[in-house]
């Protein structure tokens, strides 16, 4: 797919779960309308209330716009010396239950 695309591809993979970042949204979409039926090949599916194409951006910095990946939520977000970072903190539900089992 990297060939294809006309900005720079980012794959960041752990065990099963992973996350495609793109330059641009055209590559993008292409890449998710084919991926359904390549990993098909291989016996796999999707989960589909966890595949999405989201904006992640440092020029649209906001936490509307954020992602969950291996327990943690990434953001873009404005630092002190107004440079956008991007952030991370534990992901909501990660933390609802911890905090149960601390209480239990």
């Amino acid at each position: 797919m990297k060939p294809r695309c006309r900005g720079e591809v980012l794959l960041c993979r752990y065990a099963d779960d992973f996350v495609c970042a793109f330059c641009f949204e055209k590559d993008a979409r292409r890449f998710y309308r084919v991926l359904s039926q390549r990993l098909e090949k291989f016996g796999l599916a999707l989960a589909p209330e966890k595949t999405q194409v989201l904006r992640f951006s440092r020029f649209h910095p906001s936490m509307q716009r954020r992602v969950t990946f291996l327990g943690f939520e990434l953001f873009w977000c404005i630092d002190r010396e107004g440079i956008p970072r991007v952030k991370r903190r534990t992901a909501r539900k990660r933390l609802q239950g911890a905090i149960r089992r601390i209480k239990e």
